[in-house]
């Protein structure tokens, strides 16, 4: 299963089905917006697509522009950005995670004046729980918070 974040909407779904729950589900026009300028945006968007063809659903009628748009000139797909690369999926799993704890009262981060010993955040659940599939070692709260503003911050960038 993945998870989604896109403007204000979350989409679960399996890998190959989820661009099409995006451009169905949630606003495609964000979805479109983005997919001219961001690589992931556009994977979401072609796989989408192909998951409908494929499945013989309908597809709306500005993902169908945008795909013809994109068969008279394929040089509009983004390049893929070259560096080092994020953990994405682990972000938004952890992103998901936070935001659902959240939602059941758990703040997601603690103040830095805030003893670790006598209160939990959502970030201390989420090593207990790394810490019993032996991924402790991999992931303290710093890194943590910091991969979950981080993540915040690209969430809210603005589309183009």
């Amino acid at each position: 299963m993945d998870v989604w974040e896109i403007g204000s909407e979350t989409v679960i779904g399996a890998r190959y089905e989820i661009g099409y729950k995006i451009l169905t589900e949630a606003d495609p026009m964000l979805l479109l917006q983005n997919a001219i300028t961001d690589p992931k945006a556009f994977e979401l968007f072609h796989s989408g697509i192909i998951h409908a063809l494929t499945n013989n659903l309908h597809i709306p009628p500005i993902a169908q522009q945008f795909l013809a748009e994109f068969l008279k000139n394929p040089k509009i797909r983004p390049k893929q950005s070259t560096g080092t690369k994020s953990d994405d999926e682990f972000n938004w799993r952890l992103i998901f995670a936070l935001k659902k704890l959240e939602s059941e009262g758990v703040k997601p981060t603690r103040s830095p004046a805030t003893n670790p010993e006598n209160s939990q955040c959502g970030i201390d659940i989420v090593l207990d729980v790394l810490s019993a599939f032996d991924h402790k070692n991999k992931f303290n709260y710093d890194n943590l918070a910091k991969r979950y503003f981080r993540s915040q911050k690209k969430s809210r960038k603005p589309a183009k």
